[in-house]
Formats: structure tokens, C-alpha cells, sequence
């Protein structure tokens, strides 16, 4: 909107850091889609979808719902899913909804299990990115440094990212002889 544009104008006029604008009242998407937590695997080209990876803290690493790298996924509430499309279309509107996932390891209906797993929202699931991502370097510092330098990473300039930082830095930071 025109106000839109006037704020954006007067926030750079000001050469003002870490403000911003927006609009409290601005439409959210009539529609969402659902994340389980299981990166699919873009190689697989058989019938169904085969799970890639499986992202910690996620719906799909909890042991109520457990899904496994290499598990086929054949069905999502009955519908079966052999693309992504499908796939996204069989998980829109069940954010916090409990969906039943037919999975297997081969992709055949025959032996293949139900699993109960309620999908997340698209920010749960980039909060879980982000900490995968953070995981990872983590542990690479770590490795490279032979557990000598630590590693904590600042998301933004907000009360909750300084709290943690300040957390990960007494707690990690006193037992290392650097942090990064």
C-alpha cells in the first residue's frame, strides 16, 4: 500500500538500523502446508517418496512418530503421494492436525506400517533449519579444533537471540579456549 511504501521511504531517511515496518493487520495466507520434518531424497524415482533425511526436534524424529531414512512413503490419510506436488497438496490445511502416513521400506503397500505424526507450520520448520544448520557447525568447529574452540551463532539483535547467546556463551564458552 501507498502507507507501506511512505514508512519504508522514511525508515531510509532516517539511515536508521534494525527497524522496520509492518503491517499487523496485513492477510495471512487462507492456506498452509504441513511440515513432518522428513527431507524427501531427490534421487529417488520409484513409486512413492523416499524419506532422505530426518530433521532433529522435528514430528518425524519423535518416537510416537518415527520415520526412518530410506522409509517409502506411500499415502498421506489415503492419498497416495508419488511427487512432491501430491505430497504438498495431501499436507495443506493439517498443521497441528494429526495425519496418518502409510510408510514402508519398499515401495509397496504390502508390509508397510501407519504412522500418526502431526505436521508442523512453515516457521516451526525454518526455526528447525536453522538449528540443524547451527548443529552442523557446531560440530564442525568442534571436530576441526579437536573440542578446543566453540561455536554460537547470533540469529538476530532481538532480547531472545542475546539471551541465548549470553546462555551458549558462559555455558559452552567456559570449558573452551576460544568461541567463534
Amino acid at each position: 500500500s501507498d502507507f507501506d511504501y511512505m514508512m519504508v521511504q522514511l525508515f531510509g531517511e532516517l539511515n536508521s538500523s534494525h527497524t522496520g515496518f509492518g503491517n499487523p493487520s496485513a492477510a495471512k495466507p487462507s492456506r498452509q502446508t504441513g511440515y513432518i520434518g522428513a527431507v524427501l531424497d531427490p534421487s529417488y524415482t520409484g513409486k512413492g517418496l523416499a524419506v532422505g533425511s530426518i530433521v532433529s526436534r522435528s514430528p518425524a524424529d519423535k518416537t510416537e512418530s518415527k520415520l526412518n531414512v530410506g522409509d517409502i512413503i506411500i499415502s498421506v490419510d489415503d492419498t497416495t503421494v508419488n511427487d512432491e506436488a501430491t505430497y504438498d497438496q495431501a499436507l495443506t490445511d493439517k498443521v497441528g492436525k494429526t495425519v496418518t502416513l502409510t510408510v514402508n521400506n519398499k515401495p509397496t503397500i504390502e508390509g508397510a506400517r501407519k504412522v500418526k505424526i502431526k505436521p508442523i507450520g512453515q516457521l516451526a520448520w525454518r526455526d528447525l533449519i536453522y538449528e540443524k544448520w547451527v548443529d552442523e557447525r557446531r560440530a564442525l568447529v568442534e571436530k576441526l579444533s579437536g573440542g578446543r574452540i566453540g561455536y554460537t551463532h547470533v540469529i538476530d539483535m532481538g532480547d531472545e537471540a542475546r539471551n541465548r547467546f549470553e546462555r551458549e556463551l558462559f555455558s559452552v564458552g567456559n570449558r573452551k579456549e576460544a568461541m567463534i
